[in-house]
């Protein structure tokens, strides 16, 4: 059974009667304003009841805008009008894993999966909740099933990279996170781009990993992990150059090291 919701408000109480609010959000999210078309969501119920979908759309705007406890509340609201449906599970679990709850996240990716066995989103879940747990085996498991149903989803694509990372699997982590990297077009997030360094490094690819995450402060200059990641990396490649440039001095050094046994033997006579 899902935890109550928090006892938190979910309209924002207001005067104008002039604004159509639901329009309003829409028109911000399409220019890429998350926080306000929240607010104008919360505002476009006061004083109405909230349909299941305005319910979802607050908790999913609430979700990307790291409001877990107003996310929570409204995803456990929709929940309660419409229990049957997969997607609000789904993302209530989501709100549980990003808050770091992960009995109730599995509670919820399980009540997912329960209710619509196709719902690939349900399965991603369930893997991301089984890699936090270091459950690998499972997270593998879940994450092919989800992209057995979409396979041409780039951040499936990317979770299971992620994965195989953890898992020490260099070869197949490239292959996922090249595959990500060229389903998201022009599109990838930076932390696609630091993944797929990660992935080429666990592979042994130092020059293919310092490009990814040479991408990835491109796109984000201050990325702190792709310049952690980059160092690394850098460092790596002049300890091998290093060696390299050693060894191939080293060559006719022990070339004449075999000759030296005469001449430490005269000097023993002396």
């Amino acid at each position: 059974m899902a935890p109550e919701a928090p006892a938190i408000e979910l309209a924002i109480a207001h005067q104008d009667e002039t604004t159509d609010f639901a329009d309003l959000a829409q028109r911000q999210l399409d220019t890429g304003d998350v926080k306000d078309a929240l607010t104008s969501m919360r505002k476009h119920i006061f004083a109405r009841e909230a349909t299941v979908d305005e319910l979802f759309l607050i908790g999913n705007l609430a979700r990307q805008t790291h409001e877990g406890d107003l996310a929570k509340a409204a995803l456990q609201a929709a929940v309660k009008l419409q229990p049957e449906r997969s997607d609000l599970q789904t993302e209530l679990g989501r709100v549980f894993l990003e808050g770091k709850a992960l009995a109730e996240a599995e509670a919820a990716a399980e009540e997912a999966v329960r209710l619509d066995r196709e719902n690939p989103a349900a399965w991603n879940l369930s893997g991301r909740i089984a890699m936090a747990k270091s459950e690998w085996q499972l997270a593998e498991a879940a994450l092919l099933h989800a992209l057995e149903l979409d396979p041409t989803n780039a951040m499936y694509h990317n979770n299971a990279g992620l994965l195989y990372i953890y898992m020490k699997r260099g070869d197949d982590a490239v292959e996922s996170l090249e595959t990500a990297v060229e389903l998201f077009e022009d599109q990838a997030e930076h932390f696609v781009f630091n993944n797929l360094g990660l992935a080429h490094e666990l592979a042994g690819n130092y020059e293919e990993a310092r490009e990814a995450f040479e991408e990835a402060l491109l796109m984000n200059p201050y990325y702190s992990r792709a310049k952690v990641n980059l160092r690394r990396v850098e460092t790596t490649m002049a300890q091998i150059e290093a060696k390299n440039a050693f060894q191939t001095a080293s060559v006719p050094a022990a070339e004449e090291v075999q000759e030296a046994p005469g001449a430490l033997e005269v000097g023993d006579d002396t």
